[in-house]
């Protein structure tokens, strides 16, 4: 009862579109549903969403191979009203709706507007891929102009963060 914890399974075809920006899209799909909120999140490249730079959720991404589709595991989870004793206790700053808000928030509500946004995110994800999405993803990219380090396939990558790529990926 304090905190929204979502995982959502889907097929998508083989040959359909790349599977590599689902989490980017749920980002999206979370951040619409924290903006009828009347906060301003802003989303830490792949898969983070924070507010006033704390981070309020996360997402992680699983594809296992089903013949001809893709099986999609992908799960969220958003701080909706942890305390802020509870949010000390996390190894980065952390915030929550309640803290943002000063309010308790009914978590049935939220998860039925974000379903709702996903869902609709999803199908038009299906048809088209990320391009409707990128230049959203791109204004919502926090610590742009910033220097930043990050791994890639065992190596440590250090630049400054420049803007997202159409693809999804960060150009440095």
């Amino acid at each position: 009862g304090v905190n929204i914890y979502v995982t959502y399974f889907f097929t998508i075809r083989k040959n359909g579109v790349d599977l590599n920006n689902l989490s980017q899209l749920l980002c999206l799909s979370i951040v619409k549903m924290l903006h009828h909120q009347k906060l301003a999140p802003q989303i830490k490249w792949p898969n983070d969403i924070l507010v006033n730079g704390k981070k309020i959720a996360g997402i992680l991404c699983e594809v296992i191979d089903q013949g001809d589709n893709h099986g999609v595991v992908i799960g969220a989870g958003i701080n909706v009203n942890m305390a802020k004793e509870d949010l000390n206790l996390i190894d980065q700053p952390a915030t929550s709706l309640m803290q943002e808000k000063g309010q308790v928030f009914p978590l049935e509500p939220l998860l039925d507007l974000l379903d709702k946004f996903f869902a609709v995110d999803l199908d038009l994800y299906k048809t088209e891929g990320f391009k409707p999405f990128y230049k959203t993803y791109d204004e919502l990219l926090t610590h742009k102009g910033q220097p930043i380090s990050l791994r890639q396939n065992g190596d440590i990558l250090t630049g400054t963060l420049h803007s997202l790529n159409p693809d999804g990926r960060l150009n440095l």
